[in-house]
């Protein structure tokens, strides 16, 4: 939920009691995230293969390294994924723990 709904005085938000501030904002920040073709070809390719470096996404994806860089600094930002430097490469996972809450959390919608 965005802050400035929050302010309204005379806004009560659906399923109040159900989540916290905290659960709507892993809500709308990781689906913000996954809300991307080529983020979600991302997190497909990592979930199959349960880790890999940028290199290894450039040949999987018919994108330019720079584009496969920001949507992985946007996948990072928001705790999808994590990023473990080894050298002078990232080796990039899933925040599996993340993920299950927000699984968790996105079922209780449905």
């Amino acid at each position: 939920m965005t802050k400035s709904l929050l302010k309204h005085k005379n806004f009560t938000p659906c399923c109040i009691e159900e989540f916290s501030i905290e659960d709507r904002q892993i809500i709308t920040e990781v689906s913000k995230s996954l809300g991307n073709e080529a983020r979600l070809e991302i997190y497909a390719y990592l979930f199959e293969n349960k880790s890999c470096m940028t290199t290894q996404l450039v040949e999987f994806l018919p994108l330019a390294q720079s584009t496969i860089s920001q949507h992985l600094k946007v996948m990072k930002a928001s705790g999808v994924i994590i990023g473990n430097i080894s050298g002078t490469t990232t080796n990039y996972c899933i925040n599996t723990t993340l993920m299950e809450r927000y699984h968790n959390l996105i079922g209780k919608l449905v």
